[in-house]
């Protein structure tokens, strides 16, 4: 139950950083 729900923190946490990164980028190519 701990593992699964440290996992799935984790897996949001990625995919959270994954789509700023993507936004800053974007930011950066229109600026």
């Amino acid at each position: 139950m701990m593992m699964g729900r440290l996992h799935d923190l984790m897996t949001k946490g990625m995919s959270n950083v994954f789509f700023y990164n993507q936004g800053f980028w974007l930011w950066f190519a229109i600026t």
